[in-house]
């Protein structure tokens, strides 16, 4: 993934009150990672330390440092940044002016130059925050993405198996749709799966003898939200007799999206089943273990100590008794 800092620049300049240093050149350059660098060990001298190819910030701290160069010390470093590093764009906070040198090895280079009024914390935030939604690793997945209970809950499954059904039955019980159809889903900050709709299908529904719904209209704006980090995946499934359905609750599957693995639940799918209750207790089920309570676990545990006892109890019990040896003939011969 990759996005130009003409993008970063257009999306980012109202927020931001961002303005551009020079003619509007370079624009066309790609960013490809989402950290934001203050250049503090390379200004001082130490350019092993330094990582290529990030966008650079230079705030009160880091001009007051250059001021006290001389220029040709300042151009060796800038240099090093603008070329050797392969610096996609510069921010300057603060609405400070950036060096002379700066300017002029970044019209060379072709480098933009963002300058803003914004303090140095907050344009980092703001950029991080955006660098790592648009660059985020993302894929789409056939499905529906639902709120229950605070819960992001995916629900998979082929064509026709019933998701969207079971989806209007939950969204008509108070919970709320996010997507449906089609899932889009981002991995953030690396570890944070995150879904939502494509724009062109967001709150509508495809029911089958009923066509297209729109959710929003018939339940009203509580019945739907943008976006809701996935917790939980449902995978309904064709009735099978000679598969193996979890019947306990020990172990927990897993379904693996991004190279993140997420909690999985599989239910059978057959006729006179109320699918949608089953995945709401699954939300439930989820939000008690989450909490630190498996009831499966605890029911084991519960067994495993009364079966302990009840062994400990029939030891006792069937241990013999020490046998009783008459000793009134031996103490009679020692009189």
């Amino acid at each position: 993934m990759t996005v130009t800092v003409g993008r970063l620049f257009d999306e980012n300049k109202i927020r931001l009150e961002l303005r551009l240093v020079g003619d509007a050149v370079g624009l066309e350059r790609e960013i490809t990672r989402p950290d934001l660098e203050r250049p503090g060990l390379v200004l001082a001298g130490h350019f092993q330390y330094q990582l290529e190819e990030r966008v650079h910030i230079l705030g009160k701290s880091e001009t007051d440092f250059l001021a006290n160069l001389d220029s040709a010390e300042r151009r060796r470093i800038l240099g090093y940044l603008a070329r050797e590093c392969r610096t996609p764009c510069f921010f300057i906070s603060r609405g400070l002016e950036p060096p002379r040198e700066l300017s002029e090895i970044c019209r060379e280079q072709r480098v933009p130059i963002l300058l803003t009024p914004k303090p140095t914390p907050e344009v980092i935030s703001a950029v991080s925050f955006y660098l790592q939604d648009v660059l985020a690793q993302s894929v789409e997945m056939h499905g529906v993405l639902l709120d229950i209970k605070g819960v992001g809950l995916l629900i998979l499954g082929k064509a026709g198996i019933g998701k969207s059904e079971c989806a209007l039955e939950l969204v008509s019980r108070g919970h709320r749709l996010v997507a449906d159809d089609v899932v889009r889903i981002k991995c953030k900050f690396n570890s944070v799966l995150v879904g939502n709709a494509p724009e062109r299908i967001r709150e509508y529904m495809e029911i089958r003898g009923i066509g297209i719904i729109n959710v929003r209209h018939l339940f009203g704006v509580n019945a739907v939200r943008d976006q809701k980090r996935v917790e939980l995946v449902v995978q309904i499934r064709e009735w099978r007799g000679r598969d193996n359905y979890e019947r306990v609750g020990l172990e927990t599957q897993y379904k693996d999206i991004l190279g993140i693995k997420i909690p999985q639940v599989v239910i059978p799918a057959s006729p006179g089943k109320n699918i949608a209750s089953i995945v709401e207790l699954a939300a439930m089920n989820y939000l008690v273990r989450r909490r630190g309570f498996n009831p499966a676990r605890e029911l084991n545990r519960s067994l495993i100590e009364r079966m302990q006892g009840d062994a400990a109890a029939l030891e006792v019990h069937d241990k013999p008794e020490r046998p009783y040896v008459d000793l009134t003939d031996d103490l009679r011969d020692t009189e």
